[in-house]
């Protein structure tokens, strides 16, 4: 190879693996002036052989990658609710079950679209884990049409041991059961104080109520208190291991902190319990061992959640992924995921530079060719 080959390696590889974690963060995301008007929306769950899901099922709303949790179904897999009621209180980081998507690229291409709705950019989603679920496009939802949204189809995947709805609930004691439904009302109400006095006397009446911790947690979230938010999640997790969501929340908070080892610890902890359902965690998780430099771990993570990204919410993989493939002097496949990377994310603001890498890189990869 010739010595200018090298030098260009030397700095693709500086470049495209310098970490860019200037990402937004949860709910950065969100348009302008998003404050949805609770909207009543119904429809059902099933699983693709017909029958009603074996348990019930969280419907989420995401917007721009981001999750909102909207509600459940009953035992028939129905569900109806007032969409957006909480929006203002659980702030727009609510991450229910997908925890950030700071690089997604999103643009209706529905004709029917309602361009005045603040839902045009948003779908719904069944989440059941071990199952994979169809997405409901909102775009063109109206609030004065017909407000159920038909069916949504979970297809099977696997066994998993995780779940997002805690299991330890049913075992609370009548008093401190009361208090966690006084702050779930007033979540609905929009009293956030009113809120998080209920779940912090309904964790006091019952210590190993991780429902109720997972709820406070995501209160004190909302109101910057990290340190109080992490502790409230943290003890979600030890009272019940296989409930998902404090793992989620735990997630966004140290990659928010930069804490890429504890976001490598904890995500792999939740993929574990769940392999099937989380591109978003598997994203996560490459981006923590990126940062620990672990780049044959970040690989194995990207690769994963371009698997499970059906939608393409994650672009930046094959961007982080060529940087990974240029160290490894695999320049041509360096130059696919290059490739592939302006196609889904045209629009991105480091586009040019991104443009000029990939000349680059091809020439390298047609020298080395030779």
């Amino acid at each position: 190879m010739h010595l200018k080959s090298y030098v260009f390696l030397a700095a693709a590889a500086a470049v495209l693996l310098q970490p860019a974690f200037s990402q937004k963060t949860p709910g950065s995301n969100l348009p302008a002036g998003f404050q949805p008007t609770p909207q009543f929306i119904s429809g059902k769950v099933v699983v693709d052989d017909g029958t009603p899901p074996p348990d019930s099922v969280v419907i989420e709303r995401l917007c721009r990658g981001n999750s909102h949790t909207e509600g459940h179904t009953d035992a028939r897999g129905a569900f109806g609710f007032e969409m957006g009621h909480d929006d203002m209180v659980t702030s727009a980081a609510d991450t229910g079950a997908a925890i950030l998507n700071p690089n997604a690229v999103i643009v209706s291409s529905d004709p029917g679209a309602n361009l005045n709705s603040p839902y045009r950019e948003c779908e719904l989603r069944a989440n059941l884990p071990g199952y994979r679920s169809d997405v409901v496009s909102l775009a063109t939802y109206r609030a004065d049409g017909n407000t159920d949204i038909g069916t949504i189809i979970l297809h099977k995947m696997g066994d998993v041991e995780g779940r997002v709805i805690s299991a330890n609930t049913a075992g609370a004691p009548k008093n401190a059961a009361r208090e966690y439904d006084k702050g779930m009302d007033a979540l609905k109400k929009g009293k956030g104080d009113d809120a998080s006095k209920a779940f912090a006397k309904a964790t006091e009446l019952y210590p190993a109520f991780a429902a109720a911790w997972f709820e406070l947690g995501k209160l004190q979230a909302g109101q910057f208190q990290t340190d109080a938010a992490h502790k409230s999640f943290t003890t979600a997790v030890a009272s019940e291991p296989k409930f998902l969501n404090p793992y989620l929340q735990l997630s966004q908070l140290a990659f928010k902190a930069k804490n890429w080892q504890e976001l490598a610890t904890i995500s792999g902890q939740a993929l574990k319990l769940d392999p099937f359902d989380y591109p978003d965690l598997f994203y996560l998780n490459g981006l923590a061992h990126y940062g620990l430099k672990e780049m044959d771990a970040a690989e194995t993570s990207f690769r994963a959640t371009q698997k499970l990204d059906t939608t393409n919410h994650y672009p930046k993989t094959h961007q982080y992924l060529a940087g990974i493939l240029v160290q490894k002097k695999e320049l041509t496949a360096a130059v696919q995921e290059l490739s592939d990377y302006l196609k889904l994310a045209p629009d991105a603001p480091d586009i040019a530079a991104i443009r000029r890498q990939l000349r680059q890189l091809q020439d390298a990869a047609r020298t080395m060719g030779k």
